[in-house]
């Protein structure tokens, strides 16, 4: 996982992340998920039209461009998603790295 600078970063148009879901609303506030892949993990927070409704161990892929990079109690966050695709289900190891930043 690349670090990550402090403040706001714009998300380049076409980008899209893919991941597993490994918390969700029944741990979350509404609309808000946190998905991890083999590199590490990331906070999603959709927009009530787009809530993907997803389980744990669901696989979502996620469009993120034009969406601003942000940190949330020091977590990485994407907010105002509104295009989301269940593509599966998954199993994740854990990640035991810490943030880079």
């Amino acid at each position: 996982m690349k670090a990550y600078a402090t403040g706001d970063s714009s998300i380049p148009a076409g980008v899209f992340v893919k991941g597993v879901v490994v918390s969700n609303t029944k741990n979350e506030a509404a609309g808000n998920y946190r998905l991890q892949d083999a590199t590490g993990g990331i906070q999603l927070r959709f927009t009530t039209t787009a809530n993907p409704d997803a389980a744990t161990g669901d696989s979502l892929t996620v469009t993120v461009g034009g969406l601003a990079l942000s940190i949330f109690n020091g977590g990485l966050q994407v907010s105002n998603i509104t295009a989301v695709t269940k593509s599966g289900t998954g199993i994740i190891t854990p990640s035991l790295q810490p943030l880079q930043r």
